[in-house]
């Protein structure tokens, strides 16, 4: 009786986190929405764009850009971009309370074509994306479909994306 009841307090206990196990990541992070449609609805962004060697003496075969968003000259996000000879690599930085808050990353790899012998770059065949949530440069919660740089469990995900984040904001402040 006493292992029942036990186990009872236990499943009682748990359950709950198995409930949000299972929820979505915006049902999780309900501010999201809300937060980049305000984004979205901003009218008039400056912006200040890096291509190809202003960014990198070290160029993917496809070029690269760095464009930063700056709304009464404030930053409030940043977006890369890699084309690659098999995809095409983007990534955007939100910022709130000049911290980085949101990294939205996308992966579309073109399809390749047999009759072709290479890779049709006007189709694109697999991809993945990644939404990485930070709250006082730590990163408090994460989601992605498809297959990612972070799946190798020996990267981090929280040390990598604010050293590009931090790389990237200086470049566009030099």
């Amino acid at each position: 009786m006493i292992i029942k009841i036990k186990a009872l307090a236990l499943f009682i206990v748990f359950i709950p986190l198995f409930i949000k196990a299972q929820t979505g990541f915006y049902d999780r992070n309900t501010k999201l929405n809300g937060y980049l449609d305000s984004i979205s609805n901003i009218t008039g962004f400056d912006s200040l764009v890096l291509n190809n060697y202003e960014l990198s003496e070290q160029l993917p075969d496809g070029g690269a850009s760095l464009i930063g968003y700056y709304h009464n000259s404030k930053l409030i996000k940043l977006k890369s971009w890699f084309g690659l000879s098999y995809g095409v690599i983007s990534r955007e930085y939100f910022l709130k309370n000049d911290s980085l808050f949101l990294v939205i990353e996308q992966f579309n790899g073109y399809l390749y074509d047999d009759e072709l012998n290479g890779f049709n770059y006007t189709k694109f065949d697999i991809s993945y994306n990644g939404w990485f949530v930070f709250k006082n440069n730590l990163l408090i919660d994460m989601t992605s479909l498809g297959h990612g740089r972070f799946e190798d469990d020996s990267l981090n995900p929280e040390r990598i994306l604010l050293e590009e984040f931090n790389a990237y904001k200086k470049k566009l402040t030099k």
